[in-house]
Parts: C-alpha cells; sequence; structure tokens
C-alpha cells in the first residue's frame, strides 16, 4: 500500500487545527477523488465481503455517486483530519429522514486507537438537531471495531439480516437523532442537470 498524504486546502475553520487535533468537515468538491479511491481500498480490504458483493458495492458507491451526494449536501461525505492531514471520512446518504451511515474509514498509515470513536462523536454531532429522526446502519458479525462503536454511542441491534444481499449476512443498527427542521428529503435522487454534470466532471477527471 502506497503510503501517502492528500494536498488539501486549509480547513475551513475560526482558527487553525492545533497539530495533531482531530477535527471533522464537509469535504470539498477537489477532494472526492482521494476519497473515491481510499472508499475502493476500504471495500477491497474487507475480507467478510464476497468478490461478486465488492464488485456491488464498487458500483453502487461510485465516483459520480459520491459527487451526486455531494451536491445534496457536502456534510454526506465528512472529511476528516488530524491537524491539516486527512486522515479518513464518512458517508452518508438521506432516505426520507432517515440518514444511512454507509462506510466509514480510517487510513491505516495514520490509524490511532482513539481516531474512529472521536470522528463517529462529530459525525453524530453535526446531524443531530438537523433533518433526521435517527441514523442506520449494517455491519457485518465480525466487524469488532464498529461493534464496540456502537456499543459506546448506544447504537440499538434491530435485527439480524441473513443473506441479506447477494448472500451476506449483516447486523441492522440504529441510534436516535433529534429532527428539528420541518420537511423531508427525497433520497438521494439529484436533478438530471446535476446528475449529468458530475458523470461528465468525473469522466473527464474534474472530480
Amino acid at each position: 500500500m502506497n503510503q501517502m498524504t492528500p494536498v488539501t486546502e486549509p480547513v475551513s475553520q475560526a482558527r487553525p487545527p492545533a497539530p495533531g487535533e482531530l477535527t471533522q468537515r464537509a469535504a470539498r468538491r477537489s477532494e472526492l477523488g482521494y476519497v473515491h479511491k481510499r472508499l475502493v481500498e476500504a471495500i477491497d480490504g474487507i475480507e467478510d465481503f464476497s468478490d461478486e458483493f465488492r464488485a456491488f458495492e464498487r458500483a453502487r458507491l461510485s465516483k459520480s455517486y459520491l459527487a451526486d451526494l455531494h451536491s445534496i449536501d457536502p456534510n454526506h461525505i465528512r472529511a476528516c483530519f488530524a491537524g491539516e492531514t486527512m486522515t479518513g471520512f464518512l458517508i452518508s446518504g438521506p432516505e426520507c429522514g432517515n440518514l444511512w451511515y454507509y462506510w466509514g474509514y480510517v487510513f491505516p498509515e495514520v490509524r490511532t486507537p482513539k481516531m474512529a470513536m472521536v470522528y463517529l462523536r462529530l459525525f453524530l454531532e453535526h446531524w443531530d438537531n438537523s433533518r433526521f429522526h435517527k441514523v442506520s446502519l449494517y455491519t457485518t458479525r465480525t466487524n469488532r471495531p464498529t461493534l464496540a462503536l456502537m456499543k459506546r454511542f448506544r447504537f440499538e441491534h434491530k435485527c439480524d439480516l441473513n443473506n441479506h444481499v447477494m448472500g451476506q449476512d449483516f447486523m441492522l443498527f440504529e441510534r436516535p437523532l433529534n429532527k428539528v427542521v420541518p420537511g423531508y428529503d427525497h433520497g438521494t435522487s439529484v436533478g438530471r442537470a446535476t446528475r449529468l454534470r458530475n458523470r461528465m466532471l468525473c469522466a473527464l477527471g474534474l472530480i
């Protein structure tokens, strides 16, 4: 694996982050290509996934799909930092009042034990008192770090989903959020013009 740190713009905050300080913000458009590259790395690294499911997940979470999520709300791609170095990301998507937490990944070459806990806390703090009734996610029975985080942050294990997608087994967890903004989103669909523009920018390597 190449040990690399992306070149990013300064973190947009009231003050610069202290060296090593763990922070999180909405990803910038210019960072989506790098996030997608590391997302593919994360998908391919899950031993429990079959080759068929890995291919499905890579196709589902394409670079243009990340661009669509970003067009809906840049905060659906949350970039994580230690100081000014990007160290991971969290990806989510809206579904009519439910927030799906799709993927979280801390880069192995910079990972420390507390990072995942801090980044999930920041993610939940951002989305609480906002537009969603709850946050939901799937994980596998053998994903011990995620299971530990679910317990720590009081996610409720709703059910086991055996042979759920392409024969893969999952566990469904949920945690309530405080919805205060009136109205509901309409899922991850974007307008035709936005979708075509995002696909064109991805094809041209501009995202």
